[in-house]
């Protein structure tokens, strides 16, 4: 992928301070805004030249972006989403993972579509479990680009959720600047063509353009073969599993399960989550609970 031309020093200082002043003449100024994201716009030149570099160097479009983002952390309290503050379903579901490196040597952010099943977890946690992962690939990668991978290997449409699929890429796309390589959209069925196609309509320009649909005959050209799992024809054997740190950690799903919930039926929904039982069977077996799944 050609790289576009680095900002210049100058470039990087005149955003910083156009950011620091639109905050200021802001009404409610830097309440507006979380104290450490406004410390990294002083300190952090790298993070700057990624709003110019997302924007091919036009300065207003790169100030307007800053301040949508910046927004749009404290909105969301991105600074204080923790492991803790996620239930630990999704650490142990497997579904959204990171792993390997594309040709380029951006990490992969992976979500192995066959694993997920639409509408089990609930889904403003199922957001922020996304957010942790992209913190976490930010801080870890220092703002280096990442590449999606949508594993869509052995999927049925009770696997697709294309709302989460285009909240993904819209985020990745709004408020990570100059984060994305490529999204890879690895063995997609032929069935499912068309609905990826409308989703891939709405997005923006640039998160189209490096979309790539492939397969085992040509991953090799963005991912080499040491790093691809064997599942995808490659020479990794790589099997996601979590670690249990906290074992007093209790796992949730939608959060509606009762306290005085009884060993038995807590182990029913952990059966669920580790491949066991399917989705019908659990419905059946809390039917007389109250619980909805």
């Amino acid at each position: 992928m050609a790289l576009p031309r680095e900002p210049t020093k100058e470039e990087i200082e005149a955003l910083e301070a156009a950011i620091l002043n639109a905050i200021t003449e802001e009404e409610g100024g830097q309440a507006n805004y979380n104290e450490q994201d406004i410390q990294r716009v002083n300190t952090d030149e790298k993070y700057m030249r990624r709003f110019l570099l997302h924007q091919q160097h036009n300065h207003e479009k790169a100030l307007r972006m800053a301040i949508n983002v910046l927004k749009w952390r404290k909105e969301n309290d991105l600074n204080g989403i923790t492991q803790d503050s996620i239930p630990i379903d999704f650490f142990k579901a497997g579904v959204l993972y990171i792993h390997n490196r594309d040709k380029d040597g951006a990490k992969m952010l992976i979500l192995q579509a066959s694993k997920y099943v639409k509408g089990v977890y609930d889904p403003e946690h199922q957001k922020k479990y996304l957010i942790y992962l992209l913190e976490k690939l930010d801080r870890e990668e220092k703002g280096e680009r990442i590449t999606l991978f949508f594993d869509m290997k052995d999927i049925g449409m009770n696997n697709m959720d294309m709302e989460f699929i285009q909240y993904l890429i819209q985020v990745l796309s709004d408020f990570y600047p100059y984060f994305l390589n490529y999204i890879i959209v690895f063995k997609l069925p032929w069935i499912m063509n068309a609905v990826w196609r409308v989703v891939q309509g709405l997005l923006p320009a640039e998160a189209s353009q490096i979309i790539k649909f492939l397969d085992e005959n040509n991953l090799s050209e963005y991912v080499r073969p040491d790093q691809s799992l064997k599942s995808w024809g490659g020479l990794d054997d790589f099997v996601y599993t979590y670690n249990e740190k906290d074992t007093n950690k209790v796992s949730l799903l939608h959060d509606n399960i009762p306290s005085n919930m009884c060993d038995s039926e807590i182990q029913k929904i952990k059966s669920y989550e580790s491949g066991t039982s399917t989705t019908a069977t659990l419905k059946q077996n809390l039917s007389g609970k109250n619980i909805t799944l």
